[in-house]
């Protein structure tokens, strides 16, 4: 760009990013990221009218790379995701932040718009509000922790249930406990809810266990299974968030089926401090064919002071994400 009209010789000379490639040396601070890509005391640039200082890149990151902050805020609002990002302040480092899609729905929700100056607060009171959601005075009336949830489906042919009696074990092994409670897993103790299957099928035995091949009876026709899905955040950050529900269950689990009774055990749980929110939606269930038999329930497990508060229900939380 070249300017003669005010009678001398004038040269805005940009970069492939639009940014002003000074000509001669400026005392500190070259630019006063002013509004607009290069400022409003310049005369035009390749995308001033877009109005987002490309200057302001105090730590915002989106899709793994360094993004101006009002692009970042920009993609927000407009709804352009999913991504997440980590922030820092112009000031030093601060602690990342990572936000999924369903920021977006509680910006919109609480008539909020993002912008650089209030991304970081904004951020920390959407992960405030979504650990602390769980943490009311009283339980939701469907975790009521029943000591046992019994299956449907067709009970002609098959019947199941699920056992989380505090006080009773898978087998008669006391390091198997049902309930809330903590065991010890290979050099770890993990909190978490421990629960027994117990089934059974008119005819036929069991098969398979998961989708392997039942050593205990290679001749059954009968499938068990559970199978998962979760949404954990630890230390502020979401680790896990599954998106439908995936096996849980194989040969290698605490399993019997010898005949046409079955029965297995899990215990969901962690190891250390670092979780924050868990919310896990399981389905047990014995098949063969259109026949099927089946029990579903959920866990809510939050950080409660130096410890956790876990509660149970039945069926499926409609919603794993908060």
């Amino acid at each position: 760009y070249n300017s003669v009209s005010f009678g001398g010789y004038a040269r805005v000379e940009l970069d492939p990013f639009g940014a002003d490639v000074t000509l001669y040396a400026t005392a500190p601070p070259e630019h006063q990221q002013s509004l607009g890509e290069l400022g409003e005391g310049y005369l035009g640039g390749l995308i001033d009218s877009r109005w987002g200082n490309m200057f302001n890149t105090n730590g915002c990151v989106a899709d793994g790379m360094p993004q101006s902050c009002d692009i970042t805020a920009s993609t927000v609002n407009s709804h352009d995701g999913p991504f997440e990002y980590a922030l820092t302040t112009p000031f030093g480092p601060i602690d990342p932040i990572d936000l999924p899609r369903s920021f977006f729905d509680w910006l919109e929700r609480k008539g909020r718009r993002l912008n650089a100056e209030n991304m970081f607060s904004l951020g920390r009171e959407f992960m405030s509000e979504l650990l602390g959601a769980p943490r009311g005075p009283q339980i939701s009336t469907t975790e009521n922790d029943p000591a046992t949830i019994r299956g449907t489906g067709d009970t002609k042919n098959c019947g199941i249930s699920i056992n989380f009696k505090r006080g009773t074990y898978y087998g008669g092994f006391k390091f198997l406990k049902n309930g809330v409670s903590t065991v010890q897993r290979d050099a770890r103790l993990e909190f978490g809810l421990g629960f027994t299957v117990n089934g059974w099928v008119k005819s036929g035995g069991i098969g398979t266990i998961g989708t392997d091949p039942n050593f205990q009876n290679s001749k059954g026709v009968w499938i068990i299974n559970q199978e998962t899905e979760a949404y954990i955040v630890q230390n502020g950050k979401i680790t896990w968030d599954d998106k439908a529900l995936r096996p849980d269950l194989n040969s290698q689990s605490p399993f019997s089926a010898r005949g046409n009774t079955f029965s297995w055990y899990d215990h969901p749980g962690n190891a250390g401090n670092d979780l924050d929110l868990r919310r896990e939606n399981f389905v047990v269930s014995v098949s063969n064919g259109d026949m099927r038999c089946e029990a579903r329930f959920h866990l809510i497990q939050v950080r409660s002071g130096s410890g956790y508060s876990l509660h149970w229900g039945r069926g499926f939380l409609p919603s794993l994400r908060p």
